[in-house]
Order: structure tokens, then sequence, then C-alpha cells
């Protein structure tokens, strides 16, 4: 039962920490980048366990003790406080923990803010901008090769393979071909085949039609050219037919004379 209890406070705590980060966030512009901006972003079945929020700010310092001064008044005790981490120009709000003591172990870290080095792409998801999935592939990817960030390469690749699998659903979704999560490899490909080939019968069919919608548009126009050929020659033998009545009138009347 007391487990329980503290799950619930946990998942409670953890509400009101997001929802005033993400606040903030819509306020002040800030952009959310890392495991929450991949989560946003994926299915739920590939988003990976997080709490704490990686963020990016013009002004970092500012913005982490903004935070601490809200997470503070919502707690209504001094619950949180800042510290520069090892990175420099990036800073951290940490919840002091069950022992309400500063700089000690149970101390958990609650949300980093850093100044980016370039302006970020991202998507606007209920008003808070998140660093788009694609950048996101391509930070992981470029720290997947430099060996200076080795320690985190496993967690790294992890996040990789997730984006992967969640870009790989939305094709097959945009394509038509998703039928769940559990899809293996070879029906994939067996209904890529079949709409590849489906598309190319179409397309070969969209041809042979408009080739014969340009037949009959020719034909069309040939009997509209003979038509009108026929419209002239008989206005000119109707002339001809005229001139030669009133010929004949007048040898007639000098006959007759």
């Amino acid at each position: 039962m007391v487990g329980t209890l503290k799950i619930i406070r946990k998942s409670v705590a953890d509400y009101q920490r997001k929802k005033v980060i993400l606040s903030q966030a819509k306020k002040k512009k800030e952009v959310v980048y890392g495991a929450q901006a991949m989560n946003v972003q994926v299915p739920i079945q590939l988003r990976r366990p997080t709490d704490d929020f990686d963020m990016y700010s013009k002004k970092p310092g500012v913005s982490a003790k903004a935070l601490k001064r809200k997470m503070n008044a919502l707690s209504g005790f001094k619950n949180y406080y800042v510290k520069p981490a090892q990175h420099p120009g990036t800073w951290k709000v940490m919840d002091i923990g069950y022992d309400l003591r500063k700089n000690t172990e149970d101390d958990f870290n609650i949300a980093d803010y850093t100044k980016p080095a370039k302006k970020p792409r991202t998507t606007k998801v209920k008003g808070v901008h998140y660093v788009k999935l694609n950048s996101i592939i391509a930070d992981k990817k470029a720290s997947l090769r430099d060996p200076a960030y080795s320690f985190r390469h496993q967690k790294d690749q992890s996040d990789l393979n997730r984006m992967v699998a969640a870009k790989r659903l939305m094709e097959k979704k945009k394509m038509g071909l998703f039928d769940g999560y559990l899809d293996d490899d070879s029906s994939y490909k067996k209904k890529l085949k079949r709409l590849k080939r489906k598309q190319k019968l179409t397309a070969l069919k969209t041809k042979i039609a408009r080739q014969k919608v340009s037949v009959a548009n020719k034909r069309q126009k040939t009997r509209k050219i003979y038509f009108e050929a026929e419209v002239e020659r008989a206005k000119a033998r109707r002339i001809r037919s005229e001139g030669a009545r009133k010929k004949l009138k007048s040898l007639k009347e000098l006959m007759l004379r």
C-alpha cells in the first residue's frame, strides 16, 4: 500500500513539474530537445522513459532560476535549487530529494538549460517548440561517431533505433501499409512490391487513357477539317451552278430577240 502511494505521489509530482516546465517554455519560447523532444514525435510504444527535460534558452541561467522560483512556489518549500553543470554555459535545476538537503546523493535533476550553438530546426506541438526528429537523428549519429561520447553510445544507439523505427512506421502509414507495430520485414517488403506494381499499372492505364483521348481529339479535328472542306466545296459548286444558270438565262434572252 505504501509503495502504491509513493508511485502515485511521484506520478503527480512528475505531471506537475512537466506542466510548469512546458508552460514556461511556451511563454518564453524555449525549445525542448533530447529524449523529451523525441518522445513527443514517436509512437507511444517507441518512447524512452525519462523524467528530466533538456531545454534550449537564449539566457539559460535566467530560465533555470525562473523555473526554480516557480517550482518552489508550487511546492511551498525551498525544494529546488540551481547549480552549474560540468559543461560550461549549462545550468541544472535540481530537486533536493527525500533527505531535504542540497548537494546530497538523493538529489535529482529535473531540467537542464543551455544556449544552442545555432538556431535549431523545430516543430510546434501544443504551442511548445521541439527540435525536429531529423535533427535529433543527425545529432545522435554525430555522437556515435565521436569517441569522446563513448560513455553514452549505448543510450544514443537505442534512441537512434527508436527514431528510425518511428520514421519507418510513419512511411508505412503514409503509403497505407501500416497494420500494427509488430509487422515483420518480409510482410512489409511484399506489400511494398505489390503497392509499387499497382502504382506502375495505374500509371500505365493513365498513359493509355491519355493516348486514347489524344487519338480521339486528333480524329475529331480531322473530321472537322474534312467537314469544313466539304462545306467550302459545296459553296463553290453552288456559286458555279448559279453562274451557269445566269449564263443560260442570258443566252435564252439573246435567242428570243
